[in-house]
């Protein structure tokens, strides 16, 4: 859901669209955003993960400011961290960047 929006906003969607207003509001639901929906839509990260926690903010601030590079970055390290960390959460998927730099889950 989250690798379509991100890829969608930066290409499709103008800065002022009421869409990126909703798509922010949602970042900022722990459960909600890029980092929860890894979790299965889940917030438990907020307590058990500091850097999934700060990934989480990072990737709503991004948006926010409308930086494509900072989203860049944060997905390279979120597909890090999550490998490294939190592989086996979830049927044990990996995350992964394809080409176009979109966050993609698969199974291993």
């Amino acid at each position: 859901m989250w690798s379509e929006r991100l890829n969608q906003a930066r290409e499709n969607i103008s800065s002022f669209a009421p869409i990126r207003s909703r798509w922010y509001r949602e970042l900022t639901i722990s459960s909600a955003c890029v980092v929860g929906e890894a979790y299965g839509f889940s917030s438990s990260y907020v307590h058990k993960c500091k850097t999934c926690k700060e990934l989480g903010f990072q990737f709503m601030y991004y948006f926010l400011i409308q930086s494509d590079s900072g989203i860049e970055n944060a997905k390279l390290d979120f597909e890090d961290h999550w490998n490294k960390e939190h592989s086996k959460i979830k049927t044990k998927d990996k995350i992964k960047v394809d080409t176009d730099s979109q966050v993609q889950s698969h199974s291993v």
